[in-house]
Order: C-alpha cells, then sequence, then structure tokens
C-alpha cells in the first residue's frame, strides 16, 4: 500500500506543470518591484518590503488566504517576509494550485486570479484582465 501511495505521488508530481517565467517575473515586478536576482546566492532583489493593504507579505505579496491553502498549519505565514526562497515556494505552489483548481489549466487565468482570488475571477474580471496583461507585459510572456 505504501508504495502505491509513493508512486501516486511521484506521478503526481511529474504531472504538474512548471510556473511559466514571465509569470514569476511579472509578478515580482508588479508586487514589489522586485526582480530575480544576477548576484549568486540572492535568487531575490527584493525592494518594496511593504505590507499589502490587505496584509499581504513577502516578494510575491500573498495573501493569508492564499498562503493557507497551499501550506501545512505548522507553516509561518509572516516567514514571506524575510525569506524569498521560501516566498517564492509558496508562489509557485499558490500558482500551480489555481492553474489545477478553476484556471481551466490556462497559465494566463490562473495569474489573473493569483490578484484577485479564486472566486473573484467573475466579479472583478475587468481588475483581473489588467493585472494579467500587466503581469505579462513586465514579464515578458
Amino acid at each position: 500500500m505504501r508504495l502505491l501511495l509513493l508512486l501516486f505521488a511521484l506521478l503526481a508530481s511529474a504531472i504538474a506543470e512548471d510556473v511559466p517565467e514571465w509569470a514569476l517575473v511579472g509578478i515580482l515586478a508588479k508586487e514589489t518591484s522586485s526582480s530575480y536576482a544576477t548576484v549568486p546566492g540572492t535568487p531575490i532583489t527584493y525592494v518594496d518590503r511593504r505590507v499589502g493593504k490587505d496584509g499581504e507579505l513577502g516578494p510575491f505579496q500573498m495573501t493569508r488566504a492564499a498562503f493557507d491553502q497551499v501550506s501545512r498549519p505548522s507553516e509561518s505565514f509572516t516567514r514571506l517576509k524575510t525569506d524569498t526562497r521560501y516566498a517564492e515556494k509558496k508562489a509557485k505552489a499558490y500558482l500551480q494550485w489555481l492553474y489545477a483548481n478553476g484556471a481551466r489549466q490556462e497559465w494566463g487565468i490562473a495569474v489573473a486570479m493569483y490578484n484577485v482570488g479564486p472566486t473573484g475571477w467573475h466579479r472583478r474580471h475587468a481588475r483581473a484582465v489588467a493585472y494579467l496583461r500587466s503581469v505579462r507585459r513586465l514579464g515578458g510572456g
């Protein structure tokens, strides 16, 4: 039984799509004027370290609800402010979750939902589309 579960977990991880680079680069630039660093050992140049108006944290300005969707209860939300690798891992996990759960496996929709939430896509469509355009322009997508 354990072997079957292990095989299923490996298959699921192999199937998971990688988040496109344009999405991550664009979200970093849009949310905090940050970028991927060219200095070895420093993955992200984190520029605007503000807390978002709704409590968003980190270089990808992740909300608590998004964090909770892809995290275990023992994981620290406030760590997003100081650990850029952790913030990137959580942003990727949330984008992959959106991609698989509601974005019809389209990265553009997943990125738009990243800004308005999975239930905000229909209510805030114009804002979501404007955000996606901005992220694509900034990320080269």
